[in-house]
């Protein structure tokens, strides 16, 4: 591409650690999506990351310094959220309180950074805003779904402070 003109050679490793997340990012989600396949929990992993990537990614969260070691990670929390789901580790009392604490911390800490991913004070706001429009919007999403008699399984909220 550098030879084309498309790209700048100064630009050059940055579009080389562009295409490598990406790489990283589909390997993860793929691995994701077939492993909810075979423990039959696609639909569940499908509702968790629409929840759980918005709030990942404006309310922060740990960074690994490998990519590899935050694939691992990533995984393996989507693993054990999906089985806690599948053999019903969950109450709506347990919901609740992951719920509320979850919000809590949201609340105290977001946007948590990571020595890793540092914020400029202008998206440290921004990220701090949105981050609690959708905390009260995930706990009016629960309190609805509870008064009309659904249960509802809301891991999201935990296992966003262990994703890297």
């Amino acid at each position: 591409m550098e030879e084309n003109g498309i790209i700048e050679s100064e630009d050059e490793e940055l579009y080389i650690y562009g295409l490598e997340i990406v790489q990283v990012k589909l390997i993860a989600g793929i691995l994701a999506f077939v492993l909810s396949i075979f423990i039959r929990t696609t639909l569940f992993l499908c509702l968790l990351l629409v929840f759980l990537i918005p709030i990942r990614k404006y309310a922060g969260g740990i960074h690994a310094k490998s990519k590899w070691v935050c694939l691992v990670i990533s995984e393996a929390v989507l693993v054990i959220a999906e089985l806690a789901y599948k053999f019903n580790f969950y109450s709506e009392i347990s919901n609740a309180i992951m719920l509320l604490l979850g919000s809590v911390m949201i609340i105290i800490k977001s946007p948590y950074e990571s020595v890793n991913h540092r914020l400029t004070d202008g998206q440290r706001k921004k990220y701090r805003r949105i981050s609690y429009v959708l905390c009260l919007s995930y706990l009016l999403i629960y309190l609805l779904l509870h008064m009309l008699g659904f249960t509802v399984v809301n891991v999201a909220h935990y296992s966003f402070r262990l994703c890297c």
